[in-house]
């Protein structure tokens, strides 16, 4: 009897692990929907996209070639706007790889900056040359910091800590 369990433990341990069947078909059903209509890109914005903010979703199982690779075959199938940027942190110097077309590039942060710090200063510089942009990220602190660059721009803000004069 114990060597009938040992032999089912057994089984049991070398078996292939049970995994859901491909969600393909929901994806795509996913990307039909109203709400991911209304969430795309619009054709002629530029997306920015946190690279990094991206891996760590995966729980940095995902490269940043892997991601690098995703984002660009994304940009290819024209699911993202018009001009894409993905920006990732660390590099020799802030540094920017455009593609042959000149609609996808791959930029870098830095030593000294983080990938957050470029993408408001991309923000900054595409609103102020009248371009409407997505920003692709879940941390809050760049959406607020964003939001808030954009808010500026948009409606004449006044700087951190100083008042408008009347």
């Amino acid at each position: 009897m114990l060597r009938l369990w040992l032999a089912v433990g057994a089984a049991a341990a070398f078996a292939p692990p049970t995994r859901p069947p491909p969600r393909q078909s929901a994806l795509h059903a996913e990307t039909q929907a109203p709400s991911w209509k209304a969430l795309r890109p619009r054709p002629g914005d530029v997306v920015i996209i946190d690279g990094d903010n991206c891996r760590g979703k995966s729980k940095w199982r995902l490269s940043a070639a892997d991601v690098d690779a995703a984002a660009a075959g994304a940009h290819a199938r024209g699911l993202l706007g018009q001009e894409t940027i993905l920006m990732l942190d660390h590099g020799e110097r802030r540094d920017c790889f455009v593609s042959s077309s000149g609609a996808y590039a791959t930029a870098f942060a830095g030593r000294r900056g983080t990938a957050d710090d470029a993408i408001v200063d991309c923000v900054e510089h595409f609103l102020a040359h009248n371009r409407t942009l997505t920003v692709v990220t879940s941390d809050f602190g760049l959406r607020a910091r964003a939001s808030y660059v954009a808010a500026r721009a948009i409606r004449g803000a006044p700087e951190a800590g100083r008042r408008r004069s009347p």
